[in-house]
């Protein structure tokens, strides 16, 4: 049985692509090219801003489409273009709400801004 395809890379910004340094290794720049080049499908999450990451997007030079979670997840940019992609509401998922009252509780007890919103 053959390993499974990397199909996604989610890269974190801080502290994971960028260490405590600040800066990318040239090791890490050469492992992403040429996953890259490969046909792998990158996304990077930061809690910055659009602005804060863009010179990251540029270096990483990875010459495939770049998905950037920005803003603690408040904003999605499409890449070097720095276009905004518009927001989406996920509808009919239904969640056991155990596993609600588990994520709100958590979330609550770690200080985290909740906000809950019931469609009927």
């Amino acid at each position: 049985m053959s390993a499974p395809k990397l199909e996604l890379v989610a890269l974190d910004v801080g502290g994971t692509l960028i260490p405590s340094s600040g800066t990318v290794s040239n090791s890490t720049l050469h492992t992403l090219r040429g996953l890259a080049a490969a046909g792998v499908t990158f996304a990077l999450f930061s809690e910055l801003s659009w602005p804060a990451i863009r010179p990251l997007v540029s270096l990483l030079e990875l010459g495939v489409p770049l998905p950037c979670v920005c803003n603690h997840g408040a904003h999605v940019v499409w890449g070097e273009s720095g276009r905004l992609l518009p927001p989406r509401t996920i509808t009919n998922v239904n969640v056991p709400v155990a596993a609600v009252r588990i994520i709100l509780n958590t979330a609550d007890r770690r200080g985290l801004l909740t906000q809950v919103r019931q469609y009927a």
